[in-house]
């Protein structure tokens, strides 16, 4: 248990590397980087190794990221990440987004069941998906070669989010069509953004009760998306 910190620093808050069983709750944290990061490797031993982090969550926190997401879900993944809850937190600013699930390709890992719920998100964007580029690209990676080194993600699912003057509602454009996103669920959105939804290669979408304003351009963009809800604003 991770209970009641106040984090102030000019890098990550807290990092978990391939833990399990791990709860952060009433935690108040404003970083340089990511606020809380979720690890598992990145490199081809890692996911050889299969240590993944999992069963963590993350409950009535106050999040901020000065230069980048407030909670990143990785980008070091070969190891997997899996049944991650984000509830009943605020996210006040990001440099990039309040929730980014991040790897890439030659990482390879499975990243599955992250769920958030009775979020609120200002300043910055809401969520972004990015398995195929995220990462620093400086950074040697003993990579996975084939198809074994897509990353792959799995049910992710976020319900009754609040927006408030966010830059970006939901962004998940950068996925493989090798290996498309299995299961993204947007339900109960509320709020004003300045873009709202763009999707590529994701099946069994899921887009229900979002009622945004304020955004220029389409309300959803979208390449090579099966699910329901993907004609119009519901």
């Amino acid at each position: 248990m991770i209970k009641d910190l106040n984090i102030r620093r000019a890098c990550d808050g807290i990092d978990l590397a391939s833990c399990r069983n791990v709860r952060s709750a009433g935690c108040d944290i404003d970083t340089g980087d990511d606020a809380i990061s979720l690890q598992s490797g990145r490199r081809l031993n890692d996911a050889r190794l299969g240590k993944p982090c999992k069963e963590i969550v993350i409950a009535h926190c106050t999040l901020g990221g000065l230069h980048w997401a407030c909670s990143g879900i990785g980008s070091e993944t070969s190891g997997g990440i899996r049944n991650v809850r984000i509830d009943h937190t605020k996210f006040v600013h990001s440099r990039t987004h309040a929730i980014y699930i991040k790897t890439r390709t030659g990482r390879a890992g499975v990243i599955e069941n992250i769920t958030g719920d009775d979020l609120d998100v200002a300043d910055g964007g809401f969520l972004r998906i990015n398995l195929t580029t995220a990462g620093n690209a400086s950074t040697v990676d003993d990579s996975v070669e084939g198809d074994l080194g897509f990353p792959l993600g799995r049910n992710f699912s976020f319900s009754n989010v609040r927006v408030t003057n966010v830059t970006t509602l939901a962004e998940a454009v950068q996925i493989a069509p090798e290996k498309p996103l299995q299961g993204l669920s947007l339900v109960n959105v509320t709020g004003t953004c300045a873009k709202a939804i763009s999707l590529a290669n994701i099946t069994r979408a899921e887009l229900r009760d979002i009622r945004v304003t304020g955004y220029a351009g389409p309300f959803l963009t979208q390449t090579n998306v099966q699910g329901a809800g993907l004609d119009a604003p519901k």
